[in-house]
């Protein structure tokens, strides 16, 4: 399974005040940080190295996760002094580990989405990268992202007006896979995935969307964050994501 990034940098504006004081991938649902939902999954489909960039509070972060090794784990840490966006921050830290696939997720959802599913469909396609899409409930709130029939990705936001008939509109997930070609051509600085994927397109590099009905909870906002506990109900969780969160706690404490 190729290394996985968490996108953990940012100021988790939309859930303040919560992430005043806390950044928002340790804000908790049953006692526990969105975090460890996210490495359980991770390490459940195969993942064994995960980077985590930093800005927001993130000594906070690196304090509670440390070098991973009671999930199983190798994290690793990127460490922004300004914020550098999402693609800005994925390249940040491939520099680190050079030319490789990468699974890049936010950290602000808990899933149980099959990531070996999305990791066979993005063999298949062969595309520069793939992005896990689901039904749109709210363009509003979400934006969209328009596919062919063939799952190519002909439009991000409406902002490209294809000259394509019967695209199907959905909503992003968080969740994609990038090849270091494409990762390659984010320029330094401040850059988000949305512009590089806006560029791909425009210059009909294939990117594809894989639509999912699986279990996907958002907790990007304040109304979606306090509908989570009844949404994820610990005892119908997986094994998996339940994790021994017990003796994670006492580890934290001793």
């Amino acid at each position: 399974m190729m290394k996985a990034m968490i996108l953990a940098a940012g100021l988790g504006t939309r859930l303040q005040p919560h992430t005043h004081h806390t950044p928002k991938p340790l804000l908790q649902i049953h006692g526990e940080p969105i975090l460890y939902y996210t490495l359980r999954w991770l390490k459940h489909y195969g993942v064994q190295e995960v980077w985590v960039n930093l800005h927001h509070l993130g000594e906070q972060i690196e304090k509670i996760l440390g070098e991973g090794s009671r999930f199983g784990l190798t994290i690793r840490y990127s460490k922004e002094n300004s914020l550098l966006g999402t693609a800005g921050g994925v390249r940040h830290a491939v520099e680190r580990f050079k030319n490789q696939r990468l699974l890049v997720v936010n950290s602000d959802f808990v899933s149980t989405i099959n990531l070996k599913a999305l990791m066979e469909y993005h063999h298949k396609k062969g595309g520069m990268a793939t992005l896990v899409l689901r039904k749109n409930p709210d363009p509003s709130l979400y934006g969209k992202i328009s596919i062919d029939r063939q799952g190519r990705i002909r439009d991000l936001l409406g902002r490209l007006q294809p000259p394509f008939k019967d695209l199907k509109e959905l909503m992003f997930t968080g969740i994609q896979i990038l090849e270091p070609e494409l990762i390659q051509e984010i320029p330094s600085g401040n850059y988000s995935l949305t512009d590089l994927y806006l560029k791909a397109i425009e210059k009909d590099k294939p990117l594809y969307g894989r639509r999912t009905e699986e279990w996907w909870v958002d907790l990007g906002t304040l109304e979606q964050f306090d509908k989570a506990p009844q949404q994820i109900k610990r005892e119908q969780l997986p094994f998996y994501l339940k994790g021994a969160s017990k003796n994670y706690v006492r580890d934290e404490k001793s």
